[in-house]
């Protein structure tokens, strides 16, 4: 094809796989305004570009500076890596590219949209791209259904358990967009994607997509089409959404009811990128449906839509308590999130949860005590402490042996939000959800239990003191003799 624009003249002209050729390819490409991401050989995973003794200094610094902020789990904090590793500048980029390619052989490239001005939408099946041509259709009143992507994709194999492989998605592609000048994509509000009905996902800020010679198993990208300007419905629904997403977190920000909660202050201000990134979970850059973000599982995973992490501004979970939970899509979590699954007998979590199950056995009590939760928010402290001892009364009821193979009915298909269905015994003992739903049903029974809990609370700590008084004596008359 001839290369008629600079993004076809930089990755359309060399075929996968030539090493010699690749470093070339980058420097051409940061020299032309491209921001390249250094992707691990036949993959999609970004490298880091540093080398071991860097990435052991960058991650000192980066706890070190964690722990002058007083952030909780600052001994987990890692640099930032993946797109933040984005080359930019030519000779840093001609220096690194060189030794990865002759430590790892022939690595896959990507484009990092925001620094290199550009708009990417992925259309992973035929379908996608279909309804993304139609949606342009529609709104320039040109008949543009014939459009190939710029960059058309090889798709995705999923193996099964049983060795059978699958087609996750195949027959889509990438179109790209430049952006005007004057307009700046990358300072709007919100996560820097938009999902469309028809299944096609725009990106323009914090995300980076693969370009040819990169290759994989299923296949090598390939130029197809070329790079024009980004229509203006585009940018405008870009922008419309942006502001839309902006003005739906701040509605949401102002029904916040901490009420001096201790559990929800403390979600509310801990992200689960917080949680989730020293953990080894990968921000995918893409939105579900509801507008959060979906995150991949540490590990070889099969599919890249592992888990949503739910926040301020979704669409799907209630927030008025100024977080939400995550959901995990993956049947193969991390080991303590799998038996949270199997225990709860749900695969929606809370923060506080997903801190007990990694470090506590799954005692919320114990993980708040951990987390020093029990200091904040006066009265409502009862509150919390008698939420996390029923989870905790449910946790220990639980039968310890997995789920049996069908119990739970998951829900896989891309880009769908939502609860899985239980069809076997509920995990939980019968007298605490009841106890739970007693609870729930009559405020006021509700608040005895609290106040009776308080009163527990402070009967055993007036004990304390008198312990301590006699302490006291004791060590004054021994000092004494």
């Amino acid at each position: 094809m001839i290369a008629n624009d600079l993004f076809t003249a930089c990755f359309g002209i060399v075929p996968a796989g030539d090493e010699d050729a690749l470093t070339n390819i980058v420097r051409n490409a940061v020299r032309q305004g491209f921001a390249i991401v250094p992707i691990a050989p036949g993959q999609k995973v970004p490298i880091c570009t540093l080398t071991a003794r860097q990435a052991k200094a960058a991650d000192r610094e980066a706890k070190d500076a964690a722990r002058e902020r007083g952030e909780r789990g600052w001994e987990r904090k890692v640099h930032e890596c993946g797109i933040a590793h984005a080359l930019t500048d030519p000779a840093i980029a001609t220096r690194v590219v060189g030794r990865l390619v002759k430590e790892r052989g022939p690595i896959n490239i990507g484009v990092e949209v925001g620094r290199s001005r550009m708009v990417m939408v992925d259309a992973d099946t035929a379908e996608q791209v279909a309804g993304f041509l139609a949606d342009w259709s529609e709104q320039t009143g040109h008949d543009l259904t014939g459009r190939r992507p710029t960059v058309t994709t090889p798709g995705k194999v999923m193996v099964s358990a049983a060795g059978e492989q699958q087609w996750v998605h195949k027959d889509g592609g990438h179109f790209w967009f430049t952006i005007p000048e004057g307009i700046d994509l990358a300072a709007l509000p919100g996560q820097g994607t938009l999902r469309a009905d028809s299944g096609w996902v725009a990106v323009w800020r914090d995300h980076q997509a693969l370009v040819p010679p990169s290759v994989r198993a299923e296949g090598a990208y390939a130029i197809t089409g070329q790079v024009e300007p980004a229509p203006e419905w585009l940018l405008d629904r870009i922008q419309l959404h942006a502001h839309s997403y902006a003005e739906r977190k701040a509605r949401q920000a102002e029904r916040i009811r901490h009420e001096g909660d201790p559990i929800d202050l403390w979600s509310a201000t801990t992200s689960w990128s917080e949680l989730l990134e020293p953990d080894g979970w990968t921000d995918t850059g893409l939105p579900d449906r509801c507008g959060c973000p979906i995150w991949t599982r540490p590990g070889d995973a099969s599919h890249h839509k592992s888990a949503t992490a739910h926040e301020l501004g979704c669409t799907h979970f209630d927030t008025d308590s100024g977080h939400g939970p995550l959901h995990l899509w993956t049947d193969n979590p991390p080991e303590f999130l799998a038996d949270a699954v199997a225990t709860y007998g749900r695969r929606t979590i809370t923060k506080l949860q997903y801190i007990a199950w990694r470090d506590h056995e799954g005692h919320q009590g114990a993980a708040m005590s951990a987390l020093d939760l029990g200091a904040i928010g006066g009265d409502s402290v009862a509150s919390a402490e008698l939420e996390a001892m029923l989870d905790d009364l449910e946790r220990d009821a639980a039968p310890t042996a997995p789920p049996a193979e069908g119990d739970l009915v998951t829900v896989e298909q891309a880009g769908e939000t939502g609860e899985t269905t239980q069809v076997g015994p509920p995990a939980a003992d019968d007298e605490t959800g009841a106890i739970r739903a007693q609870l729930d049903a009559d405020p006021r029974l509700r608040k005895a239990v609290e106040e009776l809990h308080q009163r527990d609370r402070a009967r055993q700590l007036y004990e304390k003191i008198l312990n301590l008084g006699e302490a006291k004596d004791l060590r004054a008359r021994i000092d004494g003799a």
